[in-house]
């Protein structure tokens, strides 16, 4: 009892002063998106796979219908490479491969060939991605219209790739002062598109130092923290960055906060995460918050920041400190099935097994491959064994009563009983019992006739 108080309530509360043990973050990789493939041996051709990007989209999920299903490459060859793997074997016949990664999956597919099966995925660049989405016209605070038109014109040259053009016009705009950090805001810009990382970072950092907490110093702050540039680890604080843009109003305001729920794409620090998630209504300093994550913002980022914990107590640490978003996660069965086996890992019986009732009642489509991977039948064996160990006998013996026969098959590895002893499914059961009623309906009747001879 005081085991699970500890971890539920000491543990989720001082979550933010333990940092968690996520894939290693790489050198912004390449500039270019980064291909990932790797190979998974089976132990011959006639096996299923199934391959899906989960919502935190840092994590791939992939199901194969074999036991002995490994992947050839070396856990250190991957971990070099900022991943890490995730092996669970169900029923000796499954298996669910996590492969989860620093930096989000933009496409998985999967190729058979004979007794192994390729795949190939493609982890998304925080520098490709921010040149993509460079080419967006920014907003415009420029108070002349005369000035404000010749400024569409140059992020036209930048935007049909005529680098020079638009270099050009911007220094023109950088002599005049309504136009001065928007322009030099999009020459940093434009050493994002041109390829130059090292020149980005020193002009996003030169106009953060000058412009500070107007609009163009937030902006690159903004850019400086998502590229992890050097730099931002003096000029950026996020939590303030966050504050600012929540309680920002206007169209540049609007579109601020909208760059900044696009930048969490990338955000994998559990301190950023958890400043996202932390439900609010004023920020530090008194003012009224305006603006509200989205919900879809918040399913990503609760569950990325789950998936990358991997021990157990810190697993179970974010669980209780993130409840709520779980307890509604378009992902629920998933997540509270893991937690359910972290619970068994560290001897809490009695909390796994009511995670797992709510699991097994929530009768709504789940994602995750959950039907692929036989989610249900594994809940319920899982309830089996934590039953059982807990001294549960009752409810332990209803599930073997009728588990086979809704899934057809018993997990041996969960549920334990004597190999001599047959399992009695409820088809067996209900045959049972209707042998007993026609028993006693031939005893009633043949005795009635018996007492009405002797009358």
């Amino acid at each position: 009892m005081i085991l699970r108080i500890y971890i539920q309530v000491i543990l989720g509360v001082l979550l933010p002063r333990f940092s968690l043990h996520a894939a290693p973050n790489r050198n912004i990789d390449k500039l270019l998106n980064d291909s990932l493939e790797f190979t998974i041996q089976v132990a011959h051709n006639k096996v299923s796979a199934f391959a899906e990007i989960l919502v935190d989209h840092n994590t791939l999920l992939v199901v194969v219908s074999e036991k002995d299903a490994r992947i050839q490459e070396t856990e250190q060859q991957l971990t070099d490479r900022g991943i890490f793997v995730e092996s669970k074997k169900f029923n000796d016949s499954i298996t669910n491969l996590r492969i989860i990664s620093a930096h989000p999956f933009s496409s998985a597919k999967l190729e058979k060939h004979a007794n192994k099966i390729k795949v190939n995925a493609t982890l998304q660049s925080a520098f490709s991605f921010l040149q993509n989405h460079l080419k967006n016209p920014l907003p415009r605070s420029v108070p002349s219209v005369f000035l404000e038109k010749r400024f569409k014109e140059a992020e036209k040259l930048l935007v049909s790739g005529l680098y020079r053009q638009a270099r050009d016009s911007f220094l023109e705009f950088t002599k005049v002062y309504e136009t001065s950090a928007w322009a030099r805001l999009r020459l940093a810009d434009l050493a994002v598109l041109e390829g130059n990382l090292l020149a980005s970072c020193e002009y996003y950092a030169a106009i953060a130092k000058e412009f500070g907490v107007r609009t163009a110093g937030l902006f690159s702050q903004l850019r400086l923290h998502m590229l992890q540039c050097e730099e931002s680890q003096s000029l950026v604080d996020f939590s303030y960055l966050l504050a600012r843009t929540q309680t920002l109003d206007g169209q540049v305001g609007q579109y601020l906060w909208q760059e900044l729920l696009w930048s969490m794409e990338f955000a994998n620090s559990p301190e950023d995460m958890d400043l996202i998630l932390r439900p609010s209504e004023v920020d530090g300093e008194g003012r009224a918050i305006v603006r509200v994550i989205p919900e879809e913002v918040r399913q990503k980022l609760s569950a990325r920041i789950f998936r990358q914990a991997q021990e157990p107590w810190q697993k179970l640490g974010v669980f209780y400190r993130y409840r709520f978003y779980f307890d509604r996660h378009w992902e629920q069965k998933d997540i509270f099935l893991q937690v359910a086996e972290k619970l068994q890992e560290l001897d809490l019986l009695s909390d796994g097994i009511s995670l797992l009732k709510i699991l097994i009642k929530n009768k709504t489509k789940s994602k995750a491959l959950w039907d692929k991977r036989r989610g249900d039948a594994n809940a319920h064996a899982l309830l089996a064994t934590l039953a059982e160990n807990n001294g549960n006998q009752k409810l332990a013996q209803s599930i073997r009563s009728y588990y086979p026969d809704l899934f057809g098959y018993l997990r041996k590895s969960h549920v334990q009983h004597d190999p001599e002893e047959k399992v009695k499914t409820l088809r067996d059961s209900v045959r049972e019992l209707e042998e007993k009623i026609t028993t006693m309906r031939d005893t009633v009747n043949v005795y009635g006739a018996n007492e009405k001879g002797k009358i």
